[in-house]
């Protein structure tokens, strides 16, 4: 079996790092690091952390990305007790966990379906002063929506404004603006009512891809709603329209939506 570009870049890498130590030339912790990325991207563990263990050796001290690109490469293999031995060496030298360390541990719990370990990491977080950031509350966004647990997610995203992050969560973001739709149908038959803002996300991410009629149909239903859009709603639609080069059969429309973006910043068409 042929090796995949990534190993054998790897490979070759490895061949240079000892060229270089055997002309007495001393690697640095930049140098380290990006081997131990390079491996753990391989699925190389073991060579991985006996680098870890051989920089130690040459005195070279190892930061804080050394320690959470082991983290983040052991959680997402499921190697979630090696991943736990490898912070409490962080620990032991000084270095405390930060929010990408423990995201690091939550993702990896998601990815093999440990949802509650996930929010108890969360949790645990929180109580050490760590405050959460947008790519915490995606993850577990994305994992309490995925085993249906559609009214935590919620909570969750109702959470976020509250703590000064936009809710543009990892759904809305991702590829694909049908599993956001799926999202905000799923919010909407528990009763949950969506806010402007999520509109204007799914409006945005259909008309990205082309989607104008469905963008159009969420335009209508948020006024069915009793929620007035905002300029940059209009400028959305508008814009895509024309970069698109759709063509809007319904002229009264598009006058409509010229007249009301135009209103929104006091301009007055003739």
């Amino acid at each position: 079996m042929s090796e995949g570009p990534t190993i054998t870049l790897v490979t070759e890498a490895l061949e240079l790092f000892l060229k270089i130590k055997n002309k007495g030339i001393l690697p640095n912790v930049v140098t380290y690091n990006t081997l131990i990325r390079g491996l753990c991207m391989s699925s190389r563990w073991k060579e991985a952390f006996m680098l870890l263990n051989q920089m130690l050796r040459a005195n070279v001290i190892p930061n804080l990305i050394t320690f959470s690109t082991l983290v983040d490469g052991f959680c997402k293999e499921g190697k979630v007790s090696k991943a736990h031995g490898v912070v409490k060496l962080m620990m032991q030298r000084g270095l405390e966990p930060n929010v990408i360390t423990y995201n690091s541990f939550m993702d990896g719990y998601c990815l093999h379906n440990q949802v509650d370990q996930a929010k108890n990491t969360f949790n645990l977080m929180v109580s050490k002063g760590c405050t959460p950031n947008v790519f915490t509350y995606n993850i577990l966004i994305h994992c309490y929506w995925k085993r249906k647990r559609i009214d935590e997610a919620m909570l969750l995203f109702d959470e976020m404004p509250c703590k000064g992050l936009s809710p543009n969560h990892g759904l809305c973001k991702a590829k694909s603006p049908w599993a956001a739709h799926k999202f905000f149908k799923d919010m909407c038959a528990i009763g949950h009512s969506p806010n402007i803002v999520t509109y204007s996300i799914l409006i945005d991410g259909f008309c990205k891809h082309s989607r104008l009629d469905i963008a159009f149909d969420l335009f209508y239903e948020m006024q069915k709603n009793l929620l007035k859009p905002h300029l940059i709603i209009y400028n959305t639609l508008i814009d895509d329209a024309t970069t698109l080069e759709l063509v809007v059969n319904d002229d009264v429309l598009v006058k409509k939506l010229l007249s009301c973006s135009k209103s929104s910043q006091g301009v007055k068409l003739n």
